[in-house]
């Protein structure tokens, strides 16, 4: 299916060893209590997983917040929301969608009586971030006594800014309420908000261990709370909110600055004060991203195989073989000095490369704004009754056939050490630079 996105592009991560800030004081702000990293925590798959482990705090999913928005208007219903494919085939069916269609698309559920879903956009050209668009009082449809309305767009892809949301109006004495609430913070992006630490996969176990966990722990802990995000943008610069409710600081003060450096902070950043919450960019990028956004060029895939054959008497051949690597060429454009507010060799030969020497594991990202993992169409399984695979979930995607998914990856150990940039005579405007990686493991 085509993605609802502005910014198909790809990034390449490195896996995190945290052995300089495990068990530290990272940063105080304001006048909370101090927040520090704890201890027995050091390896992340990458900097994502570091920041929020690619999910939403306790009670700050998008269905945890839909039912307590709800809740507190006063319905009385059981209020959740997902993807289409956590739906079974019977249901689909009633909602007019054969089993095991190509749906990658939100879908808002109660419980109760009839409700219509209202789409709100704020500065999207291409229509909300849930997929709600800008219709109007979207009706539900009742399937078994559970009521669906199903977003008529697929989710756009990449950072959800704030102030995202959609107005829920349920029939009778309950008034129309937006969801979330209108403090709601930047997320990751929409699969990370729906994400709850609830959902346990395969290799995202970083719910619990990554520092959005340590930071609400520490600084916005209590029933309720947890409303403290950390994330990265396209470019890869990490960004921290905070509600102002919590504190009106914008300037925290870093203890531990080996994190401070490798998130991309100076120490200098303000963070800007908007709409009851504080954003907090750092200048530089993460050191263990790589996302050059419309500056990469190619990405080439192949595959390595281990055979053996004979020819019997009979004039027959006998042959077996295994893939024993898949392997892509990753060609990114590096922008020098003839372009200075674009520059990006240092961020790549003194701030990215250490981060991934040859041999060492990351994730690739096909797709830099949906974090799921790839799962390719051959590996799904559909029935006439039960899905054992769904093609879309909040961790699994087989869009394009798992192009678009995210691959535990290895940098190739025969990946050239030394790198160097050769820059064309005169204004040094660009140069390419091409890495290798071998695929970890096949979803």
């Amino acid at each position: 299916m085509s993605s609802n996105t502005w910014n198909p592009l790809p990034a390449l991560l490195a896996e995190v060893d945290g052995a300089d800030w495990e068990g530290q004081t990272i940063w105080t702000l304001g006048a909370l209590p101090n927040w520090s990293h704890p201890t027995g925590v050091r390896y992340y798959d990458d900097a994502l997983a570091m920041l929020c482990g690619r999910c939403s705090q306790p009670g700050r999913s998008l269905q945890e917040e839909l039912a307590a928005v709800m809740l507190g208007a006063g319905s009385v219903s059981t209020w959740t929301c997902g993807f289409m494919s956590n739906l079974s085939p019977t249901i689909k069916t009633a909602l007019g969608y054969a089993p095991g269609s190509d749906i990658d698309r939100l879908y808002i559920a109660s419980s109760g009586t009839d409700f219509t879903v209202t789409g709100v956009t704020l500065g999207l050209p291409h229509g909300q971030w849930l997929g709600y668009g800008t219709a109007n009082a979207l009706a539900s449809t009742n399937v078994a006594g559970v009521r669906y309305v199903v977003a008529p767009e697929s989710w756009t892809r990449g950072q959800v800014p704030q102030g995202t949301y959609v107005i829920v109006d349920e029939a009778g004495a309950v008034p129309a309420v937006s969801v979330p609430s209108t403090t709601t913070r930047i997320a990751q992006s929409v699969p990370t908000w729906v994400r709850a630490t609830t959902t346990v996969d395969a290799d995202d176990d970083f719910a619990t261990t990554c520092l959005e966990a340590s930071l609400n722990a520490d600084q916005d802990a209590g029933a309720g709370n947890a409303r403290m995000r950390l994330s990265l943008d396209s470019a890869g610069r990490t960004v921290a909110t905070w509600p102002t409710a919590l504190t009106a600081s914008t300037t925290p003060g870093w203890v531990n600055t080996a994190l401070r450096d490798y998130l991309g902070f100076t120490g200098c950043e303000t963070g800007v004060s908007a709409g009851g919450m504080v954003t907090y960019t750092s200048t530089n990028r993460c050191a263990g991203v790589l996302a050059f956004g419309l500056t990469w060029r190619r990405l080439d895939e192949s595959q390595t195989w281990e055979s053996s054959g004979v020819r019997l008497r009979s004039g027959a051949v006998v042959a077996t073989g295994r893939l024993s690597r898949r392997s892509y060429e990753y060609t990114v454009i590096v922008p020098g000095p003839g372009r200075p507010t674009a520059d990006l060799r240092h961020h790549l030969l003194d701030r990215f490369l250490p981060q991934m020497m040859p041999g060492t594991a990351g994730a690739f990202y096909h797709q830099w704004g949906d974090p799921r993992r790839v799962l390719r169409t051959l590996d799904v399984k559909s029935g006439a009754t039960v899905e054992t695979q769904a093609p879309y979930t909040s961790w699994q995607t087989s869009e394009q056939d798992g192009e678009r998914g995210r691959l535990l990856v290895r940098r190739g150990l025969d990946d050239a050490a030394t790198r160097t940039l050769t820059y064309p005579g005169g204004p040094r405007v660009e140069t390419q630079i091409t890495l290798r990686f071998d695929e970890l493991v096949t979803a």
